[in-house]
């Protein structure tokens, strides 16, 4: 997308449906998957049990058909986004039937967790985890909501723009961040154990579900659905900022820096709770930051740092140069937005953003090769 905002976009390719399908891919294939097999890896540790093989293979099912889903969902989405492919008389919503084929892939997922954590609750990574499914679940009828107001009768805008919020911050804020978060607990029982875990689980589990308010541009929302946005911005980011603190002593080296960038998350969302703020953020190009300090950041960060824990460090070679490439392509987002004075703009911004993009490619490159080159070489 980068190097298309500077040179422009080949084959008749445009920006929107470049970044409908750069978020599908990252949402379905790029976290999730990997996810899946986190909790997964870790849950004997809680249950006390080992996963049934008929149930193994059940998982592996789910996590190639979502792999297959999501590139499938990318390749159409680059060239036609939420319009229709000429198939047939009318064409098809291709991209939309092929989310919504991992949409139920995912139902498949919960079922089978359902059955491995069944009695087993009391642990707070389980705990988390349980609330991370939950929030998958909702997110998914939000998703189907995206998918009738955008193909099915003439709906306000409105009503689309919520149900498209509603799965993202869900899927987001909820999925990711507490499983995240669970893994993190799961490395590191001992954090389990202060004093506010209970209080910050608890400010995250009655702000999540509500937090998609504090996406809506400023001007769609009456004053006090907007304040309500405004306060479970403040309920989440506290239950964050206590996570950070509860975590920070405990945690490994590898997860330094997502905690930091989680930090930096939940810094930004208790500035958002003031609506100034908030509408300067908007108008200052701040929210594509706001999503890779979350999903780059700690999410991405994050599921390296648990995988070389649970599989080892030859599964996951080069997480140094990784977090190293992350955190370059973040600082020079930061030359796009209103952070970056005026006076100092101009091309060489794009040029630098766009060639940071380079080097995480080739490094999760690498590190995809020699996890698939160790995982061969395993008996």
């Amino acid at each position: 997308m980068r190097f298309g905002n500077i040179y422009g976009f080949p084959y008749g390719l445009q920006w929107i449906n470049i970044r409908h399908a750069h978020s599908h891919l990252m949402f379905f294939s790029w976290v999730t998957p990997p996810l899946m097999a986190l909790i997964f890896a870790r849950l004997p540790e809680f249950t006390g049990r080992e996963i049934e093989a008929a149930d193994r293979k059940k998982i592996n099912v789910v996590i190639t058909l979502l792999i297959i889903f999501g590139l499938m969902a990318y390749t159409v989405f680059m060239r036609y986004g939420y319009g229709r492919v000429p198939i047939g008389r009318k064409g098809l919503p291709l991209a939309v039937i092929i989310s919504g084929l991992s949409g139920i892939v995912w139902y498949g997922y919960m079922w089978q967790y359902k059955k491995a954590v069944k009695g087993h609750n009391g642990r707070h990574a389980v705990r988390l985890w349980n609330g991370a499914v939950w929030a998958l679940l909702l997110s998914s009828i939000a998703a189907w909501g995206v998918a009738v107001s955008a193909n099915l009768g003439d709906f306000p805008p409105i009503i689309a723009t919520i149900f498209t919020h509603l799965f993202l911050d869900l899927f987001s804020e909820g999925w990711f961040i507490l499983a995240v978060l669970g893994l993190l607990y799961a490395s590191n029982p001992a954090a389990e154990n202060h004093r506010w875990t209970r209080k910050s689980e608890t400010l995250l589990f009655i702000g999540i579900p509500i937090v998609f308010l504090l996406s809506i541009p400023t001007h769609l929302l009456p004053m006090p659905i907007r304040l309500l946005g405004s306060f479970s911005a403040l309920l989440v980011g506290l239950g964050l900022w206590g996570n950070v603190i509860i975590l920070w002593p405990h945690v490994s080296k590898r997860w330094r820096v997502p905690l930091i960038f989680l930090a930096i998350k939940a810094t930004s969302m208790l500035f958002a709770v003031i609506p100034q703020i908030a509408e300067w953020a908007e108008r200052g190009g701040m929210h594509v930051s706001y999503l890779h300090w979350m999903l780059l950041g700690f999410v991405t960060l994050g599921l390296i740092a648990a995988a070389e824990e649970t599989w080892g460090e030859e599964a996951v070679k080069g997480w140094k140069v990784m977090t190293t490439a992350v955190i370059l392509l973040i600082l020079t987002l930061l030359l796009l937005t209103a952070v970056w004075p005026a006076a100092l703009a101009g091309r060489w911004t794009l040029h630098t953003a766009a060639w940071a993009t380079i080097l995480p490619i080739l490094t999760i490159i690498w590190m995809l090769y020699n996890s698939i080159k160790h995982t061969s070489s395993q008996p």
